[in-house]
């Protein structure tokens, strides 16, 4: 699976059309089809845009694309400690 694929199935659990997915989004209609597609990837501010249209967080939307692609050299980040913690 990809983003488009993980962005079509959360617009059709939310009965979305692409046409009210792209009114909501204010991006084209056009445009979230080429995403579903996989024919384009989203920038940052797309996938802001998507989200609060799905009314989602971003890392909620990112986390269902590395959830179902299960990239295993995909790595978390550390927590970042200050210098007090050395």
């Amino acid at each position: 699976m990809s983003f488009g694929s993980v962005l079509r199935d959360l617009r059709l659990d939310r009965n979305m059309t692409q046409e009210e997915m792209g009114f909501a989004a204010e991006i084209q209609r056009k445009h979230v089809s080429s995403l579903e597609l996989g024919l384009k990837q989203p920038s940052l501010s797309t996938i802001f845009k998507l989200a609060r249209a799905l009314q989602i967080r971003p890392s909620q939307l990112i986390a269902q694309v590395e959830q179902v692609q299960g990239d295993p050299n995909i790595r978390t980040a550390s927590p970042m400690r200050d210098n007090a913690g050395r």
